[in-house]
């Protein structure tokens, strides 16, 4: 997609854009004028927003999207309650990819106009709704942002009156049946048996059930689940289903030697390896290939045996319905009284994405009785 303002630009040698008088040596990013050198820093965001305080009037603000997501994402990273490193990973893409459309454009110059043809354009190369989606979201929230600085000069959200133009991602109007999951945990391995009743229990992401250690089963008989992704957590009271999914789960860990262990991942591999790693450049935990590997093979043995069982009885058809580790979530969030309880229980920052959330799964809204509207 072509930049609506083309210009030649240079860049450093991880594909960034190099401003104006902003060089990149020996590591570092500096800022270059009448042959005075001026380190701006060793990481490009880090460089841009030293680069702004250091060039640009308070009176002007950023001159361009990608100094504007420069600035929106050091506040998100020192504010009260600082942005996720994941989400600001997400964030930078977005910025970069918002930055390749609309160039060394001034804020003030992009309209509702351009926002419309970006749309176009992107709709004509077939690329992913959801990609355009949260980048769509991402430029509102930066012009938000940006009208909060009133000295900026921006004096309106190109995308405050698009939503009908942006395109929505198609509702899973499908929330898994309790079939849906019988059917799938028949052909589980022992070890995503385990997992699935903490999963409907808890409806913590697949990352934080993963990282589970001993050491989580408190005393008190609460299980302690942190949402790595916000930095948050909650204490989640052992009830029957629970204790016998952890006492499955004790069965499997004692073939691996355990005993000798103090602490251990309640979840790992035959090699006594956890199914998880920290990375330290994400902020979060990633899922090794192996357990999605084997959430495959537990699909392809039951969508197998359906389609196996229609055939010997065609009058009573027996399908089963693909369903994704967050529709599992889902069966969480419709079982609570209000959003707010079911943002607590997914672990989600804010409402706002309890709501989305929600849309996404055809869950239009919970009622004051605590009935979801669908």
């Amino acid at each position: 997609m072509s930049n609506f303002m083309s210009k030649k630009e240079r860049l450093d040698p991880f594909g960034n854009t190099l401003l104006k008088c902003m060089y990149y040596q020996n590591g570092g990013y500096h800022y270059v004028k009448k042959q005075k050198w001026q380190k701006l820093g060793n990481s490009y965001q880090d460089a841009l927003v030293a680069y702004i305080k250091l060039t640009e009037d308070p009176g002007v603000g950023p001159a361009n999207i990608k100094q504007l997501s420069a600035l929106y994402l050091d506040y998100g990273r020192h504010r009260r309650k600082p942005l996720a490193a994941r989400t600001i990973s997400d964030y930078e893409k977005n910025g970069d990819k918002l930055y390749s459309v609309f160039g060394e454009m001034p804020l003030k110059a992009i309209t509702s106009h351009h926002v419309e043809k970006y749309i176009e354009v992107a709709r004509k190369k077939g690329r992913g709704v959801r990609r355009v989606e949260d980048e769509l979201v991402y430029l509102r929230t930066l012009f938000n942002y940006a009208l909060k600085k009133k000295h900026w000069g921006v004096s309106e959200n190109p995308v405050k009156d698009m939503e009908d133009h942006i395109p929505k991602l198609p509702e899973r109007t499908h929330v898994p049946t309790c079939d849906d999951v019988s059917l799938f945990w028949a052909f589980s391995h022992p070890t995503l048996q385990a997992y699935l009743p903490i999963k409907l229990t808890t409806g913590a992401r697949m990352e934080d059930i993963l990282a589970l250690k001993k050491s989580d089963i408190l005393d008190s008989g609460h299980l302690r689940i942190s949402f790595q992704k916000n930095r948050t957590g909650r204490l989640v009271k052992i009830g029957p289903k629970l204790k016998e999914a952890l006492d499955d789960i004790f069965l499997l860990t004692r073939k691996k030697g355990t005993e000798k262990r103090t602490d251990f991942y309640l979840f790992e591999t035959r090699s006594a390896k956890p199914y998880v790693h920290f990375d330290d450049g994400l902020g979060d935990y990633r899922v090794s290939t192996a357990f999605y590997s084997m959430i495959q093979r537990a699909k392809n043995s039951a969508r197998a045996f359906a389609k196996s069982e229609t055939k010997k009885r065609p009058n009573k058809p027996l399908a089963f319905v693909n369903f994704i580790d967050s529709d599992l979530r889902a069966i969480v969030a419709i079982h609570s009284r209000t959003v707010e309880e079911a943002r607590d229980l997914l672990g989600h920052g804010r409402t706002a994405t309890t709501d989305r959330y929600l849309r996404l799964k055809g869950i239009k809204e919970i009622d004051e009785m605590g009935n979801v509207v669908g």
